[in-house]
Parts: structure tokens; sequence; C-alpha cells
């Protein structure tokens, strides 16, 4: 019997006996494959760290095995299908490029090795501890596959080590893996590359938020799938830029490494983590947790453009539509015969500014350095 809880974590060994002809892939080292006088293997693996259940696996089947090589002291192995091995090994060696990124900004991976394995899986990827299974269409040989090595690598930190104490509490695995890949997408590929991402995050808030009004920590859902959602995914990932860009991001990865060095092997809730963002950044994160994980929706706003000939001035209003306020930092990018920068924070139902300029502005845009999650009617 098991309990299905991430609260509830344990070590676990796998002894599996089965036909010869497969392998068996499972979380931690192989202790022993012993051979049976009737085509069987049993083979032992066995994982000393506490984990939830939900990281525990066993994988049995006919698969090609390549080592795909070492990063610092840890070894990375390919689990593929037979019949497309080239592409699978060619595909998943990426591993290999992917971990550096968050041993060097997160710290020593945390388990004794690490293999990526083709699987039939409902999900893109499952973040197995140690043992990561991503879905049979992962192979393609197109090298497709980064953003989803480094969102399931991500987890081997956060979900497997530092777990969430409920499930309400999800976005502490799968949000830190969301964003997590995108700064990894952002460090190998650039800028433009996470502002991609940052587009189609939040295309993907605003459609699910039309749908379903509800909060990232969400104590009302009992049904967990229900939890796999945009909200705990690109919303969390937005929350977490946000926090970033105010943060700045020296005591951002500083506030990553502090909960981790807290939590890792235990569990927390998302108080936790506001807790630890206090104290690295010296500022009460509580409002912002608030409104943007405990309280449901987005800012909503619109804005007109007027010129005062008097004052020399443009003259931008801006208004919040959704029916509770936020607050938040805004910038605008001014565009005319002047082009100008400024930045404001609105707290209010309607905020006007007004910036000094010799003509009606051409263009205004709002938040031209992506850094706020919103919505412009």
């Amino acid at each position: 019997m098991s309990n299905d809880h991430p609260s509830d974590k344990a070590s676990v060994d796998f002894i599996v006996t089965a036909p010869s002809k497969y392998q068996v892939i499972s979380n931690g080292i192989l202790v022993e494959e012993t051979d049976g006088k009737d085509q069987t293997r049993t083979t032992h693996w066995r994982e000393e760290k506490n984990l939830p259940l939900k990281a525990m696996c066993v994988g049995i089947a006919a698969f090609a095995v390549q080592y795909a090589g070492m990063v610092g002291s840890v070894p990375l192995w390919s689990w593929v299908y037979p019949d497309n091995k080239d592409k699978g090994f060619s595909d998943y060696s990426v591993g290999t490029e992917v971990l550096p990124f968050f041993t060097d900004h997160l710290g020593p991976f945390p388990y004794a090795k690490l293999a990526n394995v083709q699987s039939t899986t409902i999900f893109g990827g499952m973040e197995n501890a140690s043992a990561i299974f991503y879905s049979e269409n992962s192979v393609t040989g197109e090298g497709k596959t980064r953003q989803l090595f480094a969102h399931e690598i991500a987890h081997q930190w956060f979900g497997n080590m530092a777990t969430e104490a409920d499930w309400q509490h999800l976005w502490l695995s799968e949000g830190f893996a969301t964003y997590l890949s995108w700064m990894y997408i952002e460090d190998a590929f650039g800028e433009d590359s996470m502002t991609a991402l940052l587009v189609k995050g939040r295309k993907k808030v605003i459609d699910f938020f039309a749908k379903k009004q509800s909060p990232i920590v969400d104590s009302s859902v009992t049904n967990y799938l229900k939890l796999l959602n945009p909200n705990t995914y690109e919303k969390s990932g937005w929350v977490m830029h946000m926090m970033r860009k105010q943060a700045g991001d020296s005591l951002f990865w500083t506030a990553l490494r502090s909960y981790y060095q807290a939590f890792g092997g235990k569990n927390a809730v998302t108080d936790d983590f506001r807790k630890i963002l206090d104290s690295v950044t010296g500022k009460n994160w509580a409002p912002f947790f608030d409104q943007w994980l405990y309280g449901a929706g987005h800012p909503i706003l619109s804005k007109t453009v007027a010129y005062d000939k008097v004052k020399k001035s443009a003259v931008i209003t801006i208004r919040q539509l959704q029916p509770n306020l936020f607050s938040f930092p805004l910038g605008f990018l001014i565009t005319g015969e002047d082009v100008s920068r400024k930045s404001v924070r609105v707290t209010e139902r309607e905020t006007r500014v007004m910036i000094p300029m010799n003509s009606l502005p051409r263009n205004v845009t709002l938040d031209p350095q992506f850094q706020l999650l919103f919505e412009e009617k």
C-alpha cells in the first residue's frame, strides 16, 4: 500500500524480476543484477534519499542504453527504444548541456546519477528522481528537447528534494520548473527567446482565466489533476519572473538557493518561500503573494493618450478594469518626435502620467521590457 501525498516521503528499493531480454531502470543506484535459470533477470535499484511517491518509478522495456557523459561527479545515461536509438541518443545527449546550468546556479545535483528515459506516458515528461521519463514522441532527431529537459531536470531540486507540503502548493514545483526552464533557454539562446516564452505563457494565462477564475494556491480543488493547468505552470512562471525583476537577478538566485538549502529533503508551503524571499531581499513580499498567488486574476488595463499643449507633455491615463485592484510597477515606451521611457507604480483605479514631449506621441507601449503579467484592452 502507498500514500500518494507529497508530504509522505521515503527511501525506496525496487527489486524487479523480468524476462532477461528487458532492461530495468529505476531511482537511485544499481545494487545488483542476477540472472535466473528461466531466462529472467532480477534487478535491484536503491534510492536512499527520501522521495515523494510521485517521484518514484520503475521502467521495464527493451532499451538501448548509452552513457552520455559526466557533469561533475554525476553520470548521465540515455535510455531509449532500440528502433530509434540513433535519434534518441542524439536528442537525449542535451542533458549534459542542461544540467550544468542548474548545478552552477542552484548547487550540486542531489542524486547519484541521472537517467533520461524514453517511455510511454500521458505526460510530456515525468520528473522521477534520478530517472526522468519522457514521452515516446520526445525523440525526433531534431534536438527539440532542451526546454522539456530543463523543466524536468529543474524538478530534481524543486519537487523531488524540496517538495510542496500539499497539492494546493504545487506551484512550488511546477511553477519553479517552468520558470527555471525559461531561464535556461534565456541563458542558452538569449533574451529574445525568453520574451517569446513570456508572450506565449501570458496568452495561456489570459485564455485560462477567461474560462476559470481561480488563484494559483487553490485549496478548493479535490481532483488534483485539474491543478495541472496554466495557473500552476505559466502563471506561476510569470509570477517568478516578476519576483526576479523586482528583486534583481543576484537576490533572486540567492533566494532560490536559500529555499532549497532550507527545505531540500523536506516539505514546504508557499509562505515558507515567502519568508525566505523576505529575509534575502529585506522586503515584505506578503502583499505581492496575496495578490498574485492567493488571489485570482491579473491586471486588465486600458490606456488613453493625449497631449497637453500648455505643459508640453504627453498625458497617459491607465485604468484598471478588473474588479480587484492590483499594485504593480509599470513601464512605458513612448515614441514620436521624442523617445522616452518611464516607469510608475500603479495602485489606483486610474493613474495619470505626464511626460514632457514636443508633440503627441505616435505610440505608447505598455511594459516594453515584459516585466508584468497583464492584459490590455
